[in-house]
């Protein structure tokens, strides 16, 4: 016999050039897309910085679809932002959850989230990058 979890999860996909974020608890269920080229048009237009413009984005959607599945009055978002180099400058970003907690109610997360571009960086700048480095733990509350 198989048993539904009634675990609280959230699920993070890619797929073409979107992220599909979804929030499940027990039978409720909210789905939320990103356009990721859109986004990134945006930031062009208004010369805003793409990472940290996502990561704002990231937690509003975050924040939506939990809000749709849970009442709650905080929402704790704790996750780790690994680069390359400085977030503007590197071609690989890895962004990995660590905990997501509404009031009390710890969501489950399923995907992690990695950004892999061209490395457009020159010689010196790629060799000198482990300067810069980005492993930070971002903790936030909404």
């Amino acid at each position: 016999m198989i048993q539904m979890s009634n675990e609280s999860t959230l699920r993070i996909k890619a797929s073409k050039g979107a992220l599909t974020f979804a929030a499940k608890n027990g039978g409720k269920v909210s789905i939320k897309d990103l356009q990721l080229k859109v986004l990134w048009g945006y930031c062009w237009l208004h010369g805003l910085p793409y990472i940290e413009t996502f990561l704002a984005v990231m937690e509003l959607i975050l924040k939506k679809i939990i809000s749709d599945v849970i009442e709650h009055e905080d929402l704790n978002l704790e996750y780790r932002i690994i680069a390359n180099d400085t977030p503007e400058e590197a071609n690989q970003i890895e962004i990995i959850f660590n905990n997501i907690k509404a009031d009390d109610i710890e969501f489950h997360v399923l995907g992690d989230i990695i950004f892999q571009g061209e490395d457009t960086r020159g010689f010196i700048r790629k060799i000198t990058s482990f300067r810069r480095n980005v492993d930070e733990n971002i903790q936030t509350v909404l």
